[in-house]
């Protein structure tokens, strides 16, 4: 698992612990599972699914790859756009994110946490227009209208 995967598990991990109820905990025993404990000793497992990012079109492809899985999983990510969460709750996918977005469902024992956090990635980077305004492609655009010859490949 890379660095970054490492570092996602562990602050999920802790954003996790923060939300169980009083006397619950939550552990990691490999890096790839948490195992939840109850108050009453009873246990839950679920696999951890790291994702950098994940956009909406993404979730279809995930859904079909945790089809042969028999531990629940959860998706865990530094933050997830609302189409992206709604996609996840269609398919009763279990998500959290490092902003305080998070839905996840156990049976047995029985737990349920909905929060919101960000409804805006905090870390957005600003990507550039592509079109053609702009200093470079004016140069580009005088440059193929004045070339006498026709331009070569």
């Amino acid at each position: 698992m890379a660095k970054a995967d490492n570092r996602l598990v562990r602050e999920g991990l802790k954003e996790l612990q923060r939300r169980l109820p009083g006397g619950w905990s939550a552990s990691a025993s490999d890096g790839k599972s948490v195992t939840i404990a109850a108050v009453d000793q009873r246990h839950g497992a679920l696999t951890i699914h790291v994702r950098t990012r994940l956009a909406p079109r993404d979730v279809r492809p995930l859904v079909d790859a945790f089809a042969s899985f028999r531990a629940t999983p959860l998706v865990v990510s530094p933050y997830l756009s609302e189409s992206s969460r709604a996609r996840l709750r269609e398919h009763d996918i279990n998500y959290l994110d490092l902003t305080g977005n998070a839905r996840i469902v156990l049976a047995s024992p029985g737990l349920f946490i909905e929060t919101q956090g960000a409804s805006q990635e905090p870390d957005r980077k600003e990507r550039p227009a592509r079109s053609l305004r702009g200093p470079k492609a004016g140069r580009v655009i005088r440059a193929l209208i004045e070339l006498k010859a026709p331009p070569g490949v």
